[in-house]
């Protein structure tokens, strides 16, 4: 049996409307699932609604990500703090890190220095993780 592949998944939470950005964050786990990963965390609405502490969604986050294979920024491309200091902490756990930069033109530095690879689309990124992690 194969291990799944646990992914961890940043995006940008506050540039969408709450509705939006569970759908874009459920969208693109659902193509990661039905091909054979696993992605470690979903937000519903309640975490919207809790008012959680920043030490409550940072330490979350970070936990989590202490556990992942793989960390995948959905929207480079668009700036955020969070998915930053969040690409830093895998960095820093030696965890892969794949970015999908969908604008045309040059990529932040920032960006293309942390990457492992940087993808124009999540589909170019799925075929990659099948290709180089066995699913």
């Amino acid at each position: 049996m194969t291990k799944k592949i646990n992914i961890y998944l940043s995006h940008n939470m506050f540039d969408y409307d709450n509705g939006d950005v569970l759908k874009f964050r459920k969208d693109a786990q659902d193509k990661l699932e039905a091909n054979g990963f696993h992605c470690l965390w979903l937000y519903d609405m309640n975490d919207f609604k809790r008012g959680l502490l920043p030490e409550e969604i940072i330490g979350r986050c970070y936990g989590i990500l202490s556990v992942a294979d793989i960390f995948i920024m959905l929207d480079a491309d668009i700036p955020g703090c969070g998915k930053i200091f969040e690409m830093k902490k895998a960095h820093d756990l030696n965890i892969p890190i794949y970015c999908v930069w969908q604008k045309e033109g040059r990529i932040n530095d920032w960006i293309n220095y942390y990457s492992t690879e940087i993808f124009s689309n999540l589909d170019k990124c799925i075929e990659y993780l099948k290709i180089n992690y066995g699913h």
